[in-house]
């Protein structure tokens, strides 16, 4: 009689203690999953948040007037070539940001330019100093003796252009390539005009 109770009391501790054990597993296994959820749902709620507030911020300063805004039409840009594959006619760019509002994007973007038998190319250089002076300087002289019904002159430029060829193209070199479509987005076009500066 007093060996079963000591067998029904061994066995029921041990239920207890399984029971216990199996409650701490249990308990632990649903922390564990609700505090990855939690991050996991904070790190949502936070970039959700933060890209909300970034974009909030860009219209509020585009609305500002302080900034040009980026235009609907690109029909040139300027970049830095990274590339130049001759036997295709085709250089690679990385074109610079297309707006100075300070939270665009900042981001460069690689661009594939492709040229035909159409496009031109042009190698600008800066002026000397005392020649781009003189030349206003007869600009303004012209300005002031003209008529009223007379065609004003072409003012002076700050550089020269003198014509090309692809194979003036340097890597490294600094270029502005010009489009007769709009290439705001483009990743690949064909340029009408290239121009190279020196």
């Amino acid at each position: 009689m007093i060996k079963i109770n000591m067998e029904q009391k061994i066995l029921a501790g041990t239920k207890l203690l399984l029971f216990a054990i199996c409650t701490l597993i249990i308990l632990a296994a649903a922390f564990l999953t609700g505090l990855f959820w939690g991050q996991k749902s904070a790190k949502d709620a936070f970039n959700l948040g933060y890209t909300t507030a970034w974009q909030a911020a860009k219209e509020a300063v585009d609305a500002s007037g302080l900034f040009a805004p980026e235009p609907e039409e690109i029909m040139a840009i300027s970049g830095t070539i990274t590339n130049i594959n001759a036997s295709a006619g085709a250089l690679t760019i990385t074109a610079e940001p297309l707006s100075d509002n300070p939270l665009a994007s900042r981001e460069n973007i690689s661009r594939i330019v492709r040229t035909d038998s159409a496009t031109t190319f042009i190698i600008r250089t800066e002026k000397d100093t005392e020649k781009f002076d003189a030349e206003q300087e007869a600009f303004n002289k012209k300005m002031n003796a003209l008529a009223a019904n007379q065609t004003p002159p072409e003012p002076p430029t700050l550089y020269n252009d003198t014509p090309a060829e692809f194979e003036d193209i340097e890597q490294g070199g600094r270029i502005t390539v010009k489009a007769e479509t709009n290439i705001k987005d483009a990743a690949e076009f064909t340029a009408s005009e290239v121009i190279i500066y020196q």
